[in-house]
């Protein structure tokens, strides 16, 4: 970006972009040289460089009002390969694939939710801030672990963001297999910590070439199927004789009102300081919210029990670390 619009041959604004990008591309192949533990990292990396010089690169000029970066296009290219690569693609037999949309509901509830609006005026906003935080990185979260159990790279990810995730797959028997699990892995994790005031609709649709090239009908189909599944809010649970029971306890958290174990989730002193009367799991979006400030990066990490200063997400398996400066991942 500058102030300035640039004169001049555009090519020539390529080609510095292009010697950049080949220069950082090459030390990133020579850190992962002879590493085939970490191709996953290394594509990961990729990516990141391919949208850090490519995002104002139009895809083709030469063929339509250059309205498309090549970053998209590289990257939606990549994912198809992938997907033929896995499926054994044959020109006369069409291409098939899986479009897997997430859509994560109850998110104002969620954000808003409050005991008593002037119970709650200590930490609301570092609350409120924490619990965008959370819901973002729970989008993020949810979009890596399916794409970890299909065993994909990241370019298979085609977008995350604004309560939204989803992956062009390959159409497999044991890419259908991993979507079943993680769509019950996700209703459970949903009941376990918010006792289904979030709730993620999953909805896999089976697409070929001739869909892939009307995306407008693609995502239409996908939102016709996402509106079938809202209905079946978690389906997966009804069986488990947990999702009819609902133990009453003793207390009430003055910031969002779910029930609470006093004696167990209140800090010491909470009896005689109403302030202080917040469940653990507001007490942790005030803490995400008072971090974030502070935050340079993040490092998605395996989930380790009782690990501080992270976000955890217990029942995916995954933990995102808030790295300030001089922090490191390892």
């Amino acid at each position: 970006p500058g102030d300035r619009w640039a004169e001049g041959i555009l090519q020539h604004e390529y080609g510095k972009l292009w010697d950049a990008f080949a220069a950082d591309a090459g030390r990133l192949g020579q850190a992962h040289e002879g590493r085939p533990d970490t191709f996953d990292a290394y594509v990961t990396t990729l990516l990141s460089l391919l949208e850090r010089y490519t995002w104002c690169v139009p895809s083709a000029t030469y063929r339509d009002y250059p309205n498309i970066p090549l970053y998209n296009h590289l990257k939606v290219t990549a994912a198809i390969a992938v997907c033929l690569h896995a499926t054994g693609w044959l020109e006369n037999a069409g291409c098939r694939f899986l479009f897997v949309e997430g859509d994560l509901g109850g998110i104002q509830a969620f954000l808003y939710e409050s005991a008593a609006p002037s119970q709650t005026q200590e930490g609301s906003a570092q609350r409120l801030r924490g619990k965008s935080f959370f819901l973002d990185l729970a989008m993020r979260t949810l979009a890596e672990r399916l794409r970890r159990a299909l065993e994909l790279p990241a370019c298979n990810i085609l977008w995350c963001t604004g309560g939204h995730f989803s992956l062009l797959v390959p159409d497999t028997t044991a890419a259908r297999e991993a979507v079943a699990s993680f769509r019950g892995l996700v209703d459970r994790w949903c009941w376990e910590e918010f006792l289904g005031d979030i709730d993620v609709a999953l909805a896999a649709i089976p697409v070929g070439k001739a869909d892939l090239e009307k995306v407008d009908l693609l995502l239409e189909r996908a939102g016709r199927a996402l509106g079938e599944e809202k209905h079946r809010r978690f389906a997966t649970r009804l069986r488990d004789p947990r999702f009819w029971t609902l133990p009453l306890k003793n207390e009430v958290c003055r910031a969002c009102g779910r029930d609470v174990d006093k004696a167990v989730d209140f800090p010491a002193g909470a009896d005689t300081a109403d302030a202080q009367k917040r469940c653990p799991r507001c007490r942790e979006f005030e803490a995400y919210g008072q971090r974030l400030p502070r935050t340079d990066a993040l490092a998605l990490v395996p989930y380790r029990e009782g690990e501080a200063g992270s976000v955890a997400f217990r029942s995916l398996g995954l933990a995102w670390r808030l790295l300030g400066e001089g922090d490191t991942a390892s």
